[in-house]
């Protein structure tokens, strides 16, 4: 009694000590600290053995833990005849807490496999186990679907609440009386004992919300399993309601809360049911009735197909957990498939005799072929990792007694595992199945040596496509050599597949940085879609209780990718957590998507994207635990030649073939339409108009019913420049709501816009409702989604027939990267762009690289100046990025206090950033690391540990000689010259790094700063001048050209051998004399072409006197009017950085000569006379 009494049990919630019951038969929690402590009641039998009969877990003290099967359960519990020896001998160690539904139980010598192979099968290992369902290769499912059960492949549409109806008769219900309504609910509701088992074997909370499976803690994953007894489901398909018996009330007030909120989220509401509801006959059960009278139900229910899928999984997992242990490490081992006929005990009603002697057919048919394909695996990765296929490990079926392992589901009837056996447990038939992954640390190899075959079948195998899209093929290749690469594709060329099959294929876990949450939270989904589930996205909108929970899964490494944003990848517990990961098994490569957000001259920079960066490089390089640099790719849609310049300095990147670039541009099946309305109130009457008549006219349909009914085709997506205010994204989902087409109108944002509250009780964040909104765009329940830019980056949503963008881009790239939402499944879309404009030529002063920022700033700020649509808006968003050199000074000098920077030495300082301050100290962090003071920086809250270099002058030099020498290579000597001659008067580290970080400040303020406002110019110039075209195919094409010329890479022709001159006035003037540029004159096609052009060039170069000149002879030869006063300012502001005043008269003697050739109106050749006189005094 002394010994007994001695020992401590505790609870596998808490931790806390158990306590033992009155009786001392059982042992419970009674600290209540989380809800699943009410649920410990754990069994005490003989030998010390007690029992969790929610998890299913041996404990035999508080370090160890052991999973047991059905049989071993029973006789645990209900006999009391294994002893503590018994169970050590037959289950296997698991971890504590544990709540794995499958675990594979090997006896006997293990031979360990040779380290050349072993990375063979921990890839092989991930393939199989990379998903929470059963996941088999595309092609073993096909085949199950069509050749064994004679019916069509639909295992991918998976993800509910939209789900596939049975046909029990149930979808009649309207047909028939109430009566029989209420009769066939009770029955299938528990009134039938039969039938009241059914949910034993039916769909989970678990199943209905399978991509917010990781935001309930490990505290509450029980409720994962609570079982949904009927769903009740639109005429469309997806699911409404769900019914939830609680037979014994063992669910509490805070388990249905939770059931509640994680339901909601995907759009199902729960209905608890009790035994009480149903023999009473109460008002919560007559809703049912009510809502049954009206929908399908879908009870869930096993079948045949279910069974084999399930059991030819664990099949092949336990294969290859056997090859892992060393069980199967001949070139031919001979394996014996045991037929679970004895498994089938329980609610037999789920399963007909017919359906199981069919499935038992079907099973031993498919054995062969699930060895086969097992096989075919196993020697793609030898193939693909270069090793000897005819030392493979090659597996074929043999009967029981020549087997050298027999697979069984069962115990032999002595209860004794055999060294030959492999035992699976516990078999649920239906249970997602989640298997333990080996963390041992293996070496990694670059696979130099990739077959096309071998990765196309890879390729179906995880992504069911038979071939790859153009590039995808180079820059798997490149990855997995170890190499390292930038990729610029058109929108909805598949760039994601390039760093997740490659993420796959290696056994380690790589890194893949995005941009925005719905790009992280889209790949996550789609990865899901595929039955993949080893990517984990992480952001810095995370809660605390997700944070941790996120953090605990990387930690133990159960991953073959992180896609994480770069704000979350500098905060300092996550890059220690890295670091952490690293050291134990390894990183395998880094992914930078959108990685035009890394350079100041992109579209859509982000300065938290040059710390990543600096990370991320201190990541890849080699250390004291790896000899060799990873792997690393940056991905994106769109660039322009100075960016990815820019680019690939940042990433360090200097190969000749490291750059992936496409043919064209071009998106054949996108039409392009633009229609400038005048005023606001004639932009919304467009915009409605266009929903209802233009879009089902355009598409075919008879009316707008038909086209945006829930199984109609009319998915789109309608963007706005702002998230508050007129034209904004709830005022636009107002306008739209009046058509009265939608029964809802979506709206996405990256903050959440004032006075905007659909859940009054405010339970849900923004994060919440943002996550719902995804869901329901994806499940049909929004036919329209009203949204901001961070909708438009990347997202994924295949069978978007439309886009309008109710106001004028930022750009080009802008937007031909939301246009390129639509149409991603190759079938026909549409982009209309509906923009206000007024008073153009006060445009095109404010748009002219001749007007100052300054200037641009006291337009905005008069309260009586003259309407112009939306530029007012872009202009707006424009220089706010431009508000302050002072505040900029102000922020470095905030930086630099208290702080001694030395040529000898490095430096640390913590700085404490208040809410307001970030975006301004951030930026000046990013700007301190491009010119080579600052290393790299980490934030914990608000605190900012800063890591400097050491400082001296050649190092700010060359720094800032790095940064603009992507810019025109006739000032870069000059300007750093300069600095050079500035630096040699600062008397301290701290005076240096400021002069530099002023160079650099008045760089941006006068050369980035006139690039972004070029691509505004560009952008409205191209649809001011196609709104003049009348005919829709002729629009279409003139804007398709424009795109495809614009975004043309590289750089070419005369427009290039301008740009690579030493003096580009001397080039310019050389090449417009030419015959050749004459020829490009009387072609209205090649004129517009240089047009487009050279627009783009001007974002490179933006100060370039010789482009300005160039593009004004492209308007000229167009028949377009040139403002006097705005070209003259250009010229004259454009000019000053030339000395050398004979070779601007020159050229623009030279422009007046072409100017006479392609018109003869007398004012337009007068004001350059009038300029050269200019010139000349």
């Amino acid at each position: 009694m002394e010994e007994e009494t001695a020992k401590i049990y505790y609870c596998s919630s808490c931790k806390e000590r158990l306590r033992r019951s009155f009786s001392g038969n059982y042992l419970f929690c009674d600290t209540e600290k989380y809800p699943a402590c009410k649920r410990i009641k754990i069994s005490l039998r003989s030998d010390d053995v007690f029992i969790d009969s929610r998890l299913r877990v041996a404990y035999l003290n508080k370090e160890k833990s052991y999973c047991l099967d059905d049989s071993l359960y029973d006789r645990v519990v209900n006999n009391s005849v294994l002893s503590r020896d018994a169970i050590k001998e037959q289950t296997s160690q698991i971890p504590r807490p544990s709540y794995l539904r499958t675990r594979v139980l090997l006896k006997g010598e293990k031979i360990p496999l040779e380290d050349k192979t072993k990375a063979v099968f921990r890839v092989l290992e991930n393939l199989y186990k990379r998903g929470v369902r059963t996941s088999l290769s595309y092609s073993l499912e096909e085949l199950i679907s069509r050749y064994a059960l004679n019916e069509e492949p639909n295992l991918r549409e998976c993800i509910l609440p939209k789900v596939t109806c049975v046909d029990d008769g149930s979808n009649k219900f309207n047909k028939h009386s109430d009566d029989l309504v209420i009769k066939k609910l009770k029955e299938d509701l528990g009134k039938n004992e039969a039938l009241l088992s059914n949910y034993l074997f039916g769909l989970t909370v678990g199943d209905l919300i399978p991509l917010l499976k990781d935001e309930v803690s490990v505290e509450t994953n029980y409720l994962l399993d609570v079982k949904i007894n009927i769903l009740l489901i639109s005429e469309s398909g997806v699911a409404n309601e769900a019914v939830i018996l609680d037979e014994n009330g063992s669910l509490t007030n805070l388990d249905k809360g939770i059931i509640s909120n994680l339901l909601y989220r995907v759009d199902i509401r729960p209905i608890f049911l009790s035994k009480s509801d149903l023999d009473n006959e109460s008002q919560k059960y007559q809703r049912v009735l009510q809502l049954a009278s009206r929908k399908k139900m879908f009870i869930g229910k096993i079948s045949d197909k279910d069974l084999v899928l399930n059991i030819v999984y664990k099949y092949q997992v336990s294969l290859i957990e056997a090859i892992l242990a060393g069980k199967l490490n001949r070139l031919k081992n001979k394996v014996y498939l045991k037929t679970p006929i004895n498994t089938f005990k329980g609610p037999e009603e789920n399963l007909e005799c017919d359906d199981l002697k069919k499935a038992l057919k079907i099973l031993e048919e498919l054995k062969p072929l699930l060895i086969n394909d097992l096989n075919q695996a196993i020697l793609h990765l030898f193939n693909l990792y270069d090793l000897d296929v005819n030392e493979a490990i090659n597996l074929e079926i043999a009967d029981k007694e020549n087997a050298d392992l027999i697979i069984s589901f069962n115990l032999p009837s002595n209860n004794i595992l055999e060294n030959n056996m492999a035992l699976i447990m516990p078999l649920t038939l239906l249970s997602n199945v989640v298997l333990e992954r080996t963390d041992e640390s293996i070496k990694t190899r670059r696979l130099k040596h990739v077959n096309t075959k071998d990765l196309e079948y890879f390729l179906k195998f995880l992504f069911g496509y038979d071939q790859f899209r153009p590039y995808q093929e180079e820059g798997i290749k490149r990855l997995l050599a170890g190499k390292r690469t930038v990729m610029l594709l058109p929108t909805g060329s598949g760039k994601s597949i390039v760093y997740q099959l490659s993420s796959l294929l290696l056994p380690k876990t790589s890194i893949i940085v995005a941009p925005i949450v719905s790009l992280i939270d889209d790949q996550e989904f789609n990865l899901r879609r595929n039955g993949i589930d080893l990517f984990l996205g992480l952001n810095s909108q995370l809660d605390t209780k997700k944070k941790m929970e996120a953090m605990l899964r990387l930690k133990s490494g159960n991953l073959s990718g992180i896609i994480v944003s770069p704000e979350k990848l500098l905060q300092i517990d996550f890059y220690e957590s890295l670091l952490d990961l690293d050291r134990k098994n390894g990183l395998s490569i880094v992914a930078i998507d959108e990685v035009h957000c890394v350079s100041e001259w992109g579209h859509d920079f982000r300065p938290s994207y040059i710390g990543a960066i600096r990370i991320l490089k201190n990541l890849i390089m080699p250390g004291s635990y790896r000899k060799r640099p990873l792997g690393y790719i940056g991905l994106t849609g769109t660039a322009s030649p100075r960016v990815l310049k820019s680019v690939l300095s940042d990433l360090g990147i200097n190969e000749d073939d490291a750059l992936i670039l496409p043919k064209n541009f071009d998106r054949p099946e996108i039409k392009y339409h633009v229609e400038i309305s005048s005023d606001f109130r004639e932009k919304g009457e467009r915009l409605k108009d266009y929903l209802t008549d233009f879009m089902p006219c355009y598409f075919g349909k008879s009316s707008p019913m038909e086209f945006y009914r829930r199984e109609g085709i009319g998915n789109g997506l309608v963007f706005s420049t702002k998230v508050n205010g007129g034209f904004g994204v709830v005022h636009l989902r107002d306008l739209i709501s009046m058509t009265s087409l939608f029964k809802s109108v979506g709206v996405y944002s990256a903050s959440e816009p004032y006075n905007y509250r659909v859940d009054s009780a405010k339970t849900l964040t923004w994060n919440d409702i943002k996550v719902r909104t995804m869901y329901r765009l994806r499940n049909g329940y929004y036919k329209v989604l009203v949204c901001t830019k961070a909708f438009g980056m990347g997202v994924d949503k295949s069978d978007i027939r439309f886009t309008i963008h109710s106001a004028l881009p930022a750009s080009i790239e802008e937007y031909y990267q939301e246009a390129g939402r639509a149409g991603r499944d190759r079938q026909d879309a549409v982009s209309i762009v509906l923009p206000t404009v007024s008073q153009p030529d006060i445009i095109d002063e404010l748009l002219s690289m001749g007007t100052s920022l300054n200037k641009i700033k006291s337009f905005l700020s008069d309260k009586k100046r003259p309407k112009i649509g939306d530029l007012e808006t872009v202009l707006y968003f424009h220089v706010s990025g431009y508000k302050d050199k002072d505040m900029d000074l102000k922020a470095l000098e905030l930086i630099l206090k208290d702080v001694e920077l030395s040529l000898n030495k490095k430096a640390e300082k913590t700085l404490i950033v208040r809410s307001g301050q970030k975006f301004m100290i951030e930026t000046a962090l990013s700007r301190l690391i491009q010119i080579g003071a600052l290393d790299y920086y980490l934030v914990k809250g608000t605190k900012y540990r800063l890591f400097f270099n050491r400082i001296s002058d050649r190092h700010l030099i060359n720094s800032y000689f790095r940064l603009i020498t992507n810019f025109r290579a006739v000032f870069v000597s000059k300007r750093v010259g300069k600095l050079k001659e500035a630096l040699k008067y600062g008397n301290n580290a701290n005076k240096k790094v400021e002069t530099a970080f002023k160079y650099l400040l008045n760089f941006e303020y006068n050369i980035i700063e006139k690039s972004k406002r070029q691509a505004i110019r560009s952008c409205y110039e191209l649809f001011n001048e196609a709104n003049k075209i009348k005919n829709a195919k002729e629009q279409d094409r003139f804007i398709r050209s424009y795109i495809n010329s614009y975004l043309d890479m590289p750089h070419k022709g005369l427009l290039k051998d301008i740009l690579d001159s030493k003096d580009e006035l001397k080039a310019y003037i050389e090449k417009i004399s030419s015959e050749e540029f004459k020829e490009i004159l009387n072609n209205k096609q090649l004129v517009y072409q240089l047009w487009a052009e050279v627009n783009h060039v001007l974002l490179d170069a933006p100060d370039s006197l010789a482009m300005y000149l160039l593009n004004n002879l492209s308007l000229f030869a167009r028949g377009k009017k040139v403002n006097v006063d705005v070209f003259s300012s250009t010229v004259k502001e454009l000019s000053g950085e030339y000395k050398d005043k004979a070779t601007i008269y020159e050229a623009l003697a030279k422009t007046a000569n072409i100017l006479s050739y392609l018109t003869n109106e007398a004012d337009s050749i007068k004001f350059i006379d009038n300029l050269m006189q200019d010139f000349l005094s």
